[in-house]
């Protein structure tokens, strides 16, 4: 039988060597899921949450740990909710969020956390398991386990994330590309050495802290010449990086690249490298340079280094974008799981989720049927 624990703050900072070799034996091993990277986000956003971390024990060794705080929302009848949620959901895009267990224990895992909540249930309205891989056995052992306990769920779609197989060269995946863009990246590749561009690589922790203000400074660029704020305006998704910069330094996670013009940084992409993946995660760009695509060339020289480093997958996380879809055709899917307590308190925030969820679908169905983008919907809507 499992014995649940719950995890304060210290005992959170002190957990990172029993976590670490957990997740190594997890189903869902990834990046979003160390300690480095949730503990730096808990640290950033903890304001207005409660940490909600327990660790589950079997004969005194941990085989299951639930990263969860616990956040309390309004809706719109100003009714407070207390909706317990993954760490790591907001504003940094964490991908394939789960329980951490020894896969052996999981079903017991996912039970032992229920019958928890359930005695607990003065505590919590809402429990959202968000972003879990499609695949993940989790979705399906979390609703087998609500209904043999009579609680209500209901599961939406999240995101879709492109990803990129990667085979053994770099001539493999340029005849795995079409014509046109075999032809497009080529030609940009040429044009940027007649400029005598660098590939530039930071992976020293004085570079890369320094490294990431460019990186900032370019992505915001990119979006204002949109007329759109990126993510990074936001200074506390500025400070999470380099907190998990800092802490993984050591560690060879971060790639941070440049293409450099003149000694001018004109493109920048970052990712991580973790396991057999590299997890691309974000891009910025001079405006000034759009005509020489250096955007492209510095995607397909971090595919090439990918390749040569033996990573079996170029990741490329939530977001169809165009320049996404010119790399690769496949595709996964992430979902998110709400569980519902008990009592007519619940039953109506599961209504108000379902009919908030029946608006979104029927105006994204409007939306497709008349041609329009989100805007252009909304302004059509404003005026009559």
């Amino acid at each position: 039988m499992i014995k649940l624990s719950r995890i304060n703050e210290s005992g959170f900072a002190q957990l990172r060597e029993q976590w670490t070799q957990l997740l190594s034996l997890s189903e869902q091993n990834n990046i979003f899921l160390t300690w480095e990277w949730l503990y730096s986000w808990w640290q950033i956003f903890n304001k207005n949450k409660t940490l909600y971390l327990f660790a589950g024990y079997k004969n005194d060794d941990i085989v299951a740990i639930y990263p969860f705080c616990l956040i309390i929302t309004r809706t719109f009848w100003k009714s407070k909710i207390r909706q317990v949620g993954f760490l790591g959901t907001e504003k940094i895009s964490s991908e394939y969020l789960d329980i951490i267990c020894m896969p052996e224990y999981k079903q017991e895992s996912i039970e032992c956390l229920l019958k928890y909540l359930i005695k607990h249930d003065n505590e919590w309205d809402i429990i959202c398991f968000s972003d879990v891989s499609s695949d993940c056995s989790s979705l399906a052992l979390i609703k087998q386990s609500a209904k043999a306990f009579g609680l209500k769920y209901r599961e939406n779609f999240s995101n879709v994330c492109p990803f990129i197989p990667l085979p053994e060269s770099s001539d493999e995946m340029m005849q795995s590309l079409s014509k046109n863009m075999r032809y497009h990246v080529r030609r940009r590749s040429k044009a940027l050495e007649k400029l005598d561009a660098n590939y530039i690589s930071m992976n020293k922790f004085d570079e890369i802290n320094s490294g990431l203000d460019r990186l900032f400074d370019l992505h915001t660029q990119n979006w204002n010449a949109r007329n759109q704020i990126g993510n990074f305006a936001d200074t506390r998704v500025r400070k999470f990086h380099k907190a998990f910069s800092k802490r993984v330094a050591n560690k060879g996670w971060i790639r941070l690249t440049f293409i450099q013009i003149s000694n001018e940084f004109v493109a920048s992409l970052y990712g991580y490298e973790y396991g057999n993946i590299f997890w691309y995660y974000q891009a910025g760009m001079n405006p000034d340079y759009y005509q020489y695509s250096p955007g492209v060339v510095l995607f397909w020289k971090n595919i090439q280094e990918s390749i040569r480093k033996g990573f079996t997958e170029f990741d490329c996380l939530r977001g169809t974008e165009d320049y996404k879809r010119r790399w690769t055709s496949n595709l996964r899917t992430t979902r998110t799981l709400k569980i519902y307590n008990r009592g007519f308190r619940s039953f109506l925030l599961s209504a108000y989720d379902y009919n908030k969820q029946w608006l979104k679908s029927t105006t994204k169905a409007l939306q497709d049927r008349m041609g329009l983008s989100v805007p252009e919907y909304e302004r059509c809507n404003r005026n009559g």
